[in-house]
This record gives structure tokens, sequence and C-alpha cells, in this order.
């Protein structure tokens, strides 16, 4: 964490001393991405007594919130070309889940997902200025700075000689 709060003043601090030394944009960004899409199939399932059965399983593809600063450099005056880079943090939650149904013997696991993972992208762009709009492409690398994940598993399982 010392080290996106580090990255965020340093990118802050770099955006106001450059600012008169090329600095062409400065975009914030903030994003929700939901998704209700649920993938059913069926496949192995390993009960807690080491037996294998076959059982359905249900992915969640869940939701995600973003937060971004980007800023750019125009490579040199008067041309296409600029420098980006900037800081982004995601925070991205979904589940898993599997069951087994036969005769009396039943199982249910579920796993909880949640993610949150800063980022600094470092791209290279072109940006063409046409009549109405501008047309451009960024390509670069995003090195994550810090991930952090949580795994919540619940599971049950019943066989015919318990309550």
């Amino acid at each position: 964490m010392k080290k996106t709060v580090f990255l965020f003043l340093f990118s802050i601090t770099l955006s106001i001393t450059s600012y008169s030394q090329g600095l062409t944009n400065v975009q914030f960004s903030v994003g929700v991405n939901s998704s209700s899409a649920r993938i059913n199939s069926s496949g192995s399932v390993i009960l807690p007594n080491l037996e294998v059965v076959s059982g359905e399983f249900s992915y969640n593809s869940g939701e995600s919130l973003n937060y971004g600063l980007m800023l750019s450099w125009q490579m040199a005056k008067n041309k296409p070309w600029y420098f980006k880079s900037g800081i982004s943090w995601t925070k991205m939650s979904f589940n898993v889940s599997k069951a087994y149904n036969q005769s009396e013997t039943n199982y249910f696991g579920s796993n909880s997902h949640e993610i949150n993972q800063v980022d600094l992208p470092i791209l290279i762009g072109y940006k063409r200025k046409g009549s109405k709009f501008d047309l451009g492409i960024d390509l670069g690398l995003i090195k994550s700075l810090w991930v952090n994940s949580k795994i919540t598993r619940i599971s049950g399982f019943q066989t015919p000689d318990s309550n």
C-alpha cells in the first residue's frame, strides 16, 4: 500500500512539474463492470470422503470497480506519437459453486473471491485528429504493483448416516 501512495503522489508531482514540458492530457477514469452471466457445466467433484463423483458447477462472473489516473506526454512537438503512464486500482468479486446430489448423499461448496489490484500502465500511443473525432491506439505493458486476494469458502456435506 505504501508503494501505491508513493506512486500516486509521484504521478501528481510529475504532472505538475511537467505540465509546461509537453504534458498533453490528464485523464481520470472511474468504471463499474457488472455481469450476471453464469456458466453451468458438469464435471468431477472430489467429496470430503475422497469419493470422486459427477457434479454441477456454476461460475458467476461478478462485478468489478475501477479507478485510474493517466498522464500523456507528446514525444515531439506536432507529432502524433505520445507516452502515457499512470496508476489504476481495480476491485473484483466473483464466486464459483459446485453441487452433488445422489440418493441421500449431498455436497455443496461455494468459493467467494475478492481481489484488489493496483497497476502501473506504461504505454506508447498514436493519435490522429479527424474532422469530427480523434482516432488513436495505445500499446504497452501493465505492471501489477500490488495484489490482495481474499477467498471465502462455504461447504456442506451430508451422507446417508448423518443428519
